[in-house]
């Protein structure tokens, strides 16, 4: 089912508003398919990206942020779901809103829309998916990040992995990275002064059926 993928997709920035310029000259050419999701912001920046057409929902602030921020990660995630279901969309694209795709239509077109995308899986710790980008259709995303509020210790990608296994019910998991490495397409993350590419020689990445 890839064909009518792209126009279909919402795709949901996620986390604390930052780069603002490198946002809006980075996706201003899909703003209509694009929500930032967010609860950390300055209100001048929230203005730019507003005024610049963007849709942006700000969500409330968790009791607790959660391992590595998991639980603002949560709600910042389903909302953007939540937007994308009342808005039309059948797909969702989740991704750090920290992560810049200079080619994001050319990798959703590679999206199979009858399976689930992780970015990676991981082979460290007992194993995880990795969410720094995560594609499925609207309402399994919308099961999957329905997560109460957690004050567990464990880090989110198990944390995810953990609830996937709990609804999982016969999906098929297929990974963004390859297709980053096979098609040429860089996604910058300058927090980390990397692109998700150099990921390509990590041998604790894997990218079997799960």
């Amino acid at each position: 089912m890839k064909k009518g993928v792209l126009f279909k997709t919402c795709i949901i920035l996620q986390g604390p508003i930052g780069y603002v310029d490198r946002v809006i000259s980075t996706y201003s050419s899909v703003k209509e398919r694009v929500v930032i999701s967010t609860n950390s912001y300055v209100p001048e920046d929230l203005k730019r990206l507003e005024d610049a057409g963007f849709n942006v929902i700000i969500n409330p602030v968790p009791k607790i942020p959660g391992k590595k921020n998991f639980n603002n990660q949560v709600i910042n995630t389903y909302r953007g779901c939540l937007w994308a279901k009342d808005n039309g969309f059948t797909f969702c694209l989740k991704m750090r809103v920290d992560l810049f795709c200079e080619k994001i239509d050319s990798l959703i077109d590679e999206l199979d829309g009858d399976s689930i995308y992780f970015s990676a899986y991981h082979n460290y710790n007992g194993g995880y998916l990795c969410e720094h980008m995560v594609f499925g259709d609207t309402d399994f995303m919308l099961r999957l990040w329905n997560i109460p509020e957690s004050s567990l210790d464990l880090a989110p990608e198990i944390q995810l992995t953990n609830k996937f296994n709990e609804i999982r019910s016969g999906e098929v998991v297929k990974y963004i990275f390859p297709i980053l490495f096979e098609r040429d397409i860089i996604v910058d993350w300058p927090n980390h002064n990397k692109t998700l590419s150099s990921y390509k020689t990590d041998k604790l990445f894997i990218y079997e059926k799960y």
